[in-house]
């Protein structure tokens, strides 16, 4: 775990309120839970918090908790600008399809992903190569 990285991601959590949290096009498993964590995390700390992905979560998934939460990328509820825009389990920007325009509107970005092809296009970029999951990255 690389510590001076995540002092980073707490300090630009404590500076914070408003935060948005995104999973990759065709959400799998391992975005949900790790989006739906650390927005719960993010909650529990004060933030107001919206989630959001290109495409609805699939039926297999909604027995998680907060799926309800997830809205479209063009949902009228979703804010205009962030203090933070989180991205769980994505590799490229281009793997968040619709929800793009929500993330380069964000004062600051944090990409969270255990892939080695990870293209590290955030302002902060915590990426564990050796994890099984992004999921093991946000329980760590």
């Amino acid at each position: 775990m690389n510590t001076e990285i995540l002092q980073e991601i707490i300090a630009a959590i404590k500076s914070s309120k408003k935060s948005l949290v995104l999973a990759h096009q065709n959400p799998d498993g391992d975005t949900l839970g790790s989006m739906l964590a650390v927005g719960a995390l993010l909650k529990k700390l004060g933030h107001e918090v919206d989630h959001s992905i290109s495409d609805p979560v699939p039926q297999i998934y909604k027995f998680l908790p907060f799926t309800d939460l997830v809205k479209a990328p063009d949902d009228k509820d979703l804010k205009n600008e962030y203090d933070l825009a989180f991205s769980l389990d994505c590799g490229s920007v281009k793997r968040l399809g619709r929800t793009q325009a929500l993330w380069s509107r964000a004062k600051k970005t944090i990409n969270i992903d255990h892939h080695i092809s990870n293209e590290k296009f955030a302002t902060i970029n915590w990426i564990e190569a050796d994890a099984t999951s992004t999921g093991q990255v946000v329980h760590a």
